[in-house]
């Protein structure tokens, strides 16, 4: 059995190389970027207006003028436009628009009073060179790097890679993944179900979190603990798909055939137990030809907590994304256990006005209760060296991302 911070190195020593591919940009959310995004042009590409207002040449303001005769009109979308009398006009501008030659300073209207064609600054304004003008290339120089490969494409990164005029941007590609739930007890959604069975729910929230992660192309499938029915199964997947993340049938039961079926299959293992609670059950192997297995306990807060915890950031890593930053929380209650193992705890989450996370365990009721996740925003990771845990101290959280 090895160390969580053993089999979290392990895993991501082993993480896959994939290629690029280009990608039309409204597709693009979520994906990961693969190619460094360098600005076409300056940003913004002018002196650019942030008000509704007049445009004047500030020197003008300094001799104590006032009264400025209005030379015409400039609004977002408009070549520009040159203030020709520099000490008595002014423009009439629009946010957006860019900011006439000539002029170095926009009044707002809310500080004007107009007169037909005059605009009469009021006594109590104050006015300074540069204001409510954005100057170009405040937010970048033409050339400078925007975005660095390795960024997941949200929607402000999306904006910024359209506000440079591409259609399309290379972004990582997603391995194809096989998710396969064991058990005889599984049925999948919409058949009738007796009182000592149970719904396929593992795979769905698998895939799910696969799904979020720009996994597009998963296939999900059942076996029962049948060895040659699970043989048959796993031979199929594993010469097909490039990832495989199997739920169920690994732990040291009757019936529990994965591990060996793997072995017949030529996966080598490389660790089968963590030792961690829940999930102490976890195995990981490689094929000969470097494909990843996950085999997780078929518990649901089990699956769910070795998916988020170890095969997520695999996944992370495989596809250069940066790995997510390590949050902590204040514990509301104590928390004490009872071994020197790694304990996971579902938690809710809130915060203090003075910026302080907090986590408070839900109500729980062991690795298979699957109710106990869909209240919780994450959960909690309590490392091995201690057993108790006191309010007020500090832990390490892992959001439900996706």
């Amino acid at each position: 059995m090895i160390t969580v911070e053993d089999a979290e190195k392990t895993i991501l020593y082993n993480s896959l190389e994939l290629d690029t591919a280009l990608c039309p940009l409204s597709s693009a959310h979520g994906k990961v970027l693969g190619e460094d995004i360098f600005a076409d042009r300056d940003l913004p590409p002018y002196d650019r207006v942030t008000i509704d207002g007049i445009a004047i040449a500030f020197p003008a303001w300094q001799q104590g003028h006032r009264r400025f005769r209005i030379e015409g009109t400039a609004q977002a979308g408009e070549p520009r436009s040159e203030l020709q009398d520099r000490n008595a006009g002014c423009i009439e501008v629009m946010a957006g628009a860019v900011l006439p030659a000539g002029c170095d300073c926009v009044i707002p209207y809310n500080e004007l009073r107009t007169n037909g064609s005059e605009s009469v600054v009021s006594e109590n304004a104050v006015a300074q060179k540069g204001q409510h003008v954005h100057p170009q290339g405040t937010d970048s120089r033409k050339g400078a790097l925007l975005l660095a490969k390795g960024n997941v494409l949200l929607s402000p990164q999306v904006e910024v890679i359209a506000s440079i005029g591409l259609s399309s941007v290379e972004v990582s590609c997603t391995p194809s993944v096989a998710a396969l739930a064991c058990g005889n007890e599984l049925l999948d959604l919409g058949m009738e179900i007796q009182p000592h069975q149970l719904r396929l729910s593992n795979n769905y929230g698998i895939n799910a979190a696969l799904g979020n992660t720009g996994c597009a192309n998963v296939s999900m499938f059942h076996t029962r603990n049948e060895p040659r029915q699970l043989e048959r199964v796993l031979k199929g997947i594993l010469k097909d798909f490039d990832l495989i993340v199997v739920n169920g049938g690994i732990s040291a039961g009757e019936f529990d055939f994965v591990p060996g079926v793997l072995k017949s299959l030529d996966v080598k293992m490389v660790f089968d137990k963590v030792n961690q609670r829940p999930g102490k059950a976890f195995w990981f192997g490689i094929t000969r030809d470097r494909k990843p297995v996950f085999a997780l306990p078929g518990d649901p807060v089990s699956a769910l907590v070795c998916m988020h915890r170890f095969v997520l950031p695999f996944l992370r890593k495989s596809m250069g994304a940066a790995p997510w930053p390590d949050e902590f929380a204040e514990l509301e209650q104590d928390i004490l256990t009872e071994e020197f193992v790694t304990h996971y705890f579902p938690v809710q989450l809130s915060s203090r006005p003075d910026g302080t996370l907090t986590a408070r365990r839900t109500p729980y009721f062991g690795p298979g209760d699957v109710v106990s996740p869909g209240r919780s925003d994450g959960f909690i990771e309590l490392p091995d060296e201690k057993k108790a845990f006191r309010a007020g101290s500090g832990v390490r959280v892992h959001r439900w991302r996706c």
